[in-house]
């Protein structure tokens, strides 16, 4: 309108600018992340990723599925060098585990091999066909053992009580001739929080795929806005900051202890016994092998950057002092049950070539445990093959 000879603008004219300016900014901002970021959604992000589902007597399996999974960081989440595995390919066979798939029943003559873990026995670094397991069977073969197979049964995840419930109600089925049993760290991530109030049972959940927010849309107005990559990244930065994310889940966020408490090392003993007894039951050879770890006394400041210590809600000095309290525990089982144990911890522990943070291993890493471990079966299987 006009007053005394000059215009002035009207209100709603200055709100109708300074909405088209915001319009306009919002929309020059989509365009720039869709530009400089990969695009990424809640269904990205369950498309590669491992697609574990929950089950009864173990927290989480794998999908039984018989064809290749792409587990990348990049696609996944929209960014470069995020902590989740980055450009990774698996072959989930259609039982549901790392490899290709084996005859059931098992064929005669066969001699099986399960080898039973968490992520290290998974090898989730180590390229297709290059998983320690399979490289048992490679070097066991070469050895003239033809009639030799070795299965990764490993999932990421999965503690001692995890493997046993896998052992009893699916993994017997296979016939395994052997069971090798190769996990200590996911345990400890419980060992302080065990108590008369929450044993394992009431303290460790069944896997609920609906209750992550990074691959679960939070509604429909969550769904809707979804279409926007700008709100997805502001989205992402949102959930990062409320639940801090490392490649094996939430980390924990309280102060560290010097000790594990006293229930855990207890329970890892009963566990460890029980996965004995429940592979002679099913008239399979249980043999033990303490886990190797990047977690020594002498640890450089270089080498605890790779330690994730918030995991396991322990200092430096806790840690090594429970990772030992592991590898003993192992030994006295094996001792106590008289089954063979092989100490890789003792052999390993503490180099830097081998491991690509506390315990994943490197490609070196991957060979030197799969050479120990097929020369300290050799003359197992020579042995037991005229008995």
């Amino acid at each position: 309108m006009e007053e005394n000879g000059r215009i002035v603008k009207r209100p709603r004219f200055k709100a109708w600018a300074v909405a088209a300016a915001f319009v306009v900014a919002i929309g020059y901002g989509e365009g720039l992340v869709r530009w400089l970021y990969p695009y990424n959604t809640p269904d990205t992000m369950r498309q590669f990723s491992l697609p574990l589902v929950p089950a009864v007597y173990a927290r989480h399996l794998l999908q039984q599925l018989d064809r290749i999974v792409e587990v990348s960081g990049e696609k996944a989440w929209g960014v470069v060098g995020n902590n989740a595995a980055t450009g990774q390919v698996y072959f989930i066979n259609r039982y549901g585990y790392r490899g290709p798939s084996f005859q059931l029943p098992k064929p005669t003559g066969l001699k099986r091999i399960v080898v039973l873990g968490g992520s290290t026995v998974f090898d989730r670094d180590a390229l297709e066909g290059k998983d320690w397991p399979h490289l048992v069977q490679t070097i066991l073969k070469e050895k003239g053992d033809a009639n030799v197979e070795v299965i990764n049964a490993g999932i990421p995840g999965q503690t001692t009580a995890d493997i046993l419930g896998q052992l009893f109600a699916e993994i017997w089925l296979w016939e395994p001739d052997y069971v090798l049993v190769y996990e200590a760290w996911n345990d400890i991530k419980y060992f302080g929080d065990l108590s008369y109030e929450k044993p394992l049972i009431r303290l460790i959940p069944p896997l609920n795929p609906d209750a992550d927010p990074f691959k679960t849309y939070q509604g429909s107005v969550d769904y809707l806005l979804s279409y926007s990559q700008l709100y997805i990244k502001m989205r992402n930065k949102y959930f990062a900051w409320k639940y801090p994310l490392g490649p094996e889940g939430v980390l924990l966020n309280k102060e560290p202890k010097k000790e594990p408490g006293p229930f855990g090392i207890v329970q890892y003993r009963h566990n460890l016994e029980l996965l004995v007894d429940a592979s002679r039951n099913i008239h399979a050879v249980p043999i033990l092998l303490t886990q190797a770890t990047l977690v020594a006394p002498g640890n450089m400041e270089e080498d605890r950057k790779k330690i994730a210590y918030g995991y396991v809600g322990l200092t430096h000095e806790g840690l090594v002092k429970t990772l030992d309290m592991c590898r003993q525990a192992v030994v006295e089982v094996g001792s106590r049950k008289n089954i063979a144990v092989l100490d890789l911890a003792r052999e390993l522990n503490g180099r830097r070539e081998l491991f690509s943070d506390h315990n994943h291993t490197t490609e070196q890493g991957s060979q030197e445990i799969a050479k120990r471990v097929a020369d300290f079966l050799a003359p197992i299987l020579k042995a037991n093959s005229h008995t």
